[in-house]
């Protein structure tokens, strides 16, 4: 008698911790697993909401300096002293000035940066978004042709979300490092690894969220690919 409840009570205790062990199996693989599912699909919604704003801003960047190119074509007369302008500018820091003196009549937007360029320079019509800056070429009648810039830092600020990621890395098509916000400084991140071309586009793939080590420190890795134009294809990284 004693052995058959001894029995029972081994039989109901293994009863029960299978039942327990069945518990924490379903949590782990379930509901663990759908947080996790739930937390990438999140991630990625932020990186694609955040690269349609990124394009948007960039569409009205084009405007803004098409703006300027009227502005500067208009341009008829300056307060003495201030600068030459039209065919007169013929440096930098003169084509400086006379934006120093529109910035100072609230016309153009503080941070924006002109350069003039050589007459076989390779830039091509459109916006440019290079290593930490984005860049438009304009050509205005009587004026020699000119860059003008913004850093990327001033112009991205208000679009990346930091509760959301640690830290943003734009890259473009070549995996070159064109924006980051944070200080890990320029590493390599090969695309191939975490995207694949089809049809001309950029298509994320399984790895586009891995696991990385930068500076010693572990991050969780989302990638999100957009376009500017037909030819200037970038990469969203989000860092966390």
């Amino acid at each position: 008698m004693k052995i058959e409840s001894k029995t029972r009570k081994a039989v109901l205790g293994f009863i029960a911790f299978s039942i327990a062990i069945a518990a924490i199996a379903v949590y782990f693989f379930y509901f663990v697993q759908q947080r996790k599912e739930d937390l990438t699909k999140k991630n990625f919604n932020i990186l694609a909401q955040i690269s349609e704003n990124v394009v948007a801003k960039i569409n009205t960047y084009d405007q803004n300096i098409e703006n300027v190119s009227s502005l500067l074509g208009q341009i008829e007369k300056i307060p003495q002293g201030i600068v030459l302008f039209g065919s007169e500018v013929k440096s930098d820091s003169e084509l400086l000035v006379l934006f120093n003196w529109l910035k100072s009549q609230g016309a153009i937007n503080k941070n924006l940066k002109p350069v003039l360029l050589d007459e076989d320079h390779s830039y091509k019509p459109g916006v440019h978004i290079e290593e930490n800056s984005i860049a438009k070429v304009i050509a205005i009648e009587s004026y020699p042709e000119m860059l003008i810039q913004q850093d990327l830092k001033s112009f991205l600020a208000p679009l990346l979300w930091q509760e959301d990621f640690d830290e943003y890395l734009i890259l473009d098509g070549n995996s070159k490092l064109v924006y980051q916000n944070g200080e890990l400084g320029i590493f390599e991140i090969n695309l191939d690894s975490i995207l694949i071309e089809e049809g001309g586009n950029y298509s994320l793939k399984a790895s586009s969220q891995k696991d990385i080590q930068l500076a010693g420190t572990d991050y969780k890795l989302f990638a999100y690919p957009f376009r500017v134009s037909n030819t200037q294809k970038f990469v969203l990284i989000g860092l966390r």
